[in-house]
């Protein structure tokens, strides 16, 4: 089956998230969590473009460049490589000197391309590894699509709580920062800070709240803080379901500063609402 295809921990050297291709499908564009340059390259037996080396400049794009792809008609087409900034400055490839066109179609390529839709869901530190709402492939001949299919990673259920880590970060912090005693904030010095861990189980329910720092547990603002999360944050709902093989319980520090709850609106500071 096509969706084999990607396996949760491969063994690679890139350990750092990548930044990825870009895939056009009409008017939309799309992350591509796969490299069909690579091939190219493999094939020529060097990374020589226009006299230019591409290699990387930075752990979050090893490969370095960013290439933009295009289907049409069933088929596979490069329309734009953008090498990677090295000293601020990016250059854009003239494709014309290397393939003699704009618009190349990709017949170097057999093999699939992977390419993520809708919201992120959960982050991972390596590679292409991020879980996102859905997925689609696209089994692709010397550069013709000869069969594509689609997986949900999320069973929608709007009863339950969205699992997406960048929501539940934010819904989280508000929620908290809402049932602080306005009281008790007054006596808060304006420097105070904490992090709060959150840890959800494999039912979706949170399973466990932390202070970051041993020493917060002492301080008022800790305090105010361990004790709002406890009375708000278990009356949630549980998460809606990922079904994802490789997707873990939720796990994240938030982060909050006395000064940026009592003024939300200093922008200047760094705060926002």
């Amino acid at each position: 089956m096509i969706l084999n295809f990607v396996l949760c921990f491969i063994q690679s050297a890139n350990a750092t998230g990548q930044e990825p291709d870009l895939l056009i499908i009409k008017s939309d564009t799309f992350y591509l969590f796969s490299n069909p340059l690579e091939t190219y390259f493999d094939f020529k037996n060097n990374r020589i473009i226009n006299g230019i080396e591409i290699n990387g400049t930075s752990t979050g794009c090893w490969r370095g460049y960013i290439a933009t792809w295009k289907i049409e008609n069933d088929s596979l087409f490069l329309i734009k490589i953008i090498r990677e900034p090295e000293f601020g400055k990016f250059i854009v490839i003239n494709l014309k000197e290397e393939f003699g066109k704009d618009k190349v179609f990709a017949e170097w390529y057999t093999g699939m391309l992977y390419s993520p839709r809708g919201n992120r869901l959960q982050y991972v530190h390596m590679d292409y590894a991020s879980i996102y709402e859905k997925e689609e492939y696209y089994k692709i001949w010397n550069g013709k699509i000869k069969s594509t299919e689609s997986k949900n990673n999320l069973l929608y259920d709007k009863s339950l709580l969205y699992p997406g880590e960048r929501f539940l970060i934010d819904t989280l912090s508000k929620i908290i920062k809402s049932k602080l005693n306005t009281i008790i904030l007054k006596e808060i010095s304006d420097s105070s800070s904490c992090f709060l861990h959150v840890q959800f189980n494999k039912s979706g329910r949170i399973e466990k709240l932390s202070l970051g720092m041993p020493r917060d547990e002492n301080t008022l603002f800790g305090k105010s803080i361990l004790k709002a999360a406890n009375d708000e944050l278990n009356k949630l709902p549980s998460l809606m379901q990922v079904t994802h093989n490789c997707y873990q319980p939720p796990h994240f520090e938030l982060w909050f500063h006395a000064y940026c709850i009592k003024y939300p609106w200093d922008k200047e500071y760094g705060c926002r609402k």
